[in-house]
């Protein structure tokens, strides 16, 4: 049996553990597993659920300790070192040492730059440190490793956007509602956002990359009518306004937008008879 493996008593406790921490006995989850342990110290697994136990008591130090030996160790399961590393970052952070946590992934990064879990986790690190430029760099290549990824382009998104970027913020959270269709009411309240902001052709080429992935998304067709009609660009309004009414005709609320629009068409065009009324 190697080293890795569990005996069978280690993995009695090291089951034991889990049940534990299920149920929120996070102190005894600690006690079993380092009854796991002790039957076989190298069994890697229960070491970081131990830190995860740990962490759950406040213990954060401890908590690290446990994490920094599983990667000292050298898993060989991928997955657990990604694991271990994750919960070391994050734990970094919870003690207030962001450079460490900084530091942390861009070493990790050193030997596996496509990692997709660390890289999120450093843009996330440098964004919140205001350090913007170096935030959207690492996004940059998260997108490239993970481009089906749609919380990736919200969060470059939403960065773009605090820049200033609004163009770009646009196409990122367009992406995103087309890859994760949940997130398209989300990125409809973005196009309003960026709309009030005085973001109005950043906000109508968001409206436009929704519809291409929902074209019956009525609040959509509603708020790009809205904005049409506050631009002047009354007839494209009304064609917005229309097919929402094709889609839902009893919508309260596009049928007063739709009126309100009229009535400023009806003053530009000093009461055109082929308007519909």
């Amino acid at each position: 049996m190697s080293v890795f493996e569990p005996s069978a008593a280690c993995a009695v406790w090291d089951r034991r553990g889990d049940r534990y921490f299920a149920a929120g006995r996070f102190a005894d989850a600690v006690a079993a597993y380092d009854r796991a342990l002790a039957e076989n110290p190298r069994f890697l697994p229960a070491l970081n659920k131990k830190g995860n136990a740990l962490s759950a008591l406040g213990r954060d130090d401890e908590a690290l300790a446990a994490y920094e030996a599983v990667l000292a160790a050298g898993p060989a399961d991928p997955l657990l070192a990604d694991c271990a590393l994750r919960n070391a970052i994050r734990t970094l952070v919870r003690l207030g040492r962001d450079e460490d946590a900084i530091i942390m992934c861009r070493t990790a990064l050193d030997d596996d730059p496509e990692n997709i879990m660390v890289l999120p986790l450093l843009g996330g690190l440098l964004a919140s440190a205001g350090r913007t430029h170096e935030a959207l760099d690492v996004y940059d290549r998260a997108v490239a490793a993970a481009p089906g990824w749609a919380a990736l382009r919200i969060n470059r998104g939403s960065l773009l956007l605090g820049a200033g970027r609004s163009a770009e913020a646009a196409e990122d959270f367009g992406e995103a509602a087309s890859l994760d269709r949940s997130l398209v009411s989300f990125v409809c309240n973005i196009a309003t956002v960026l709309a009030d902001e005085g973001h109005e052709e950043a906000a109508l080429s968001l409206y436009d990359a929704i519809l291409r992935t929902v074209p019956d998304h009525v609040m959509a067709l509603n708020n790009r009518g809205c904005l049409l009609r506050d631009l002047g660009r009354y007839r494209e309004g009304l064609a917005a306004f229309d097919a929402a009414l094709a889609l839902d005709p009893e919508n309260i609320i596009v049928l007063s937008n739709r009126s309100v629009l009229l009535l400023r068409m009806g003053e530009a065009e000093d009461g055109d008879g082929a308007i519909p009324r």
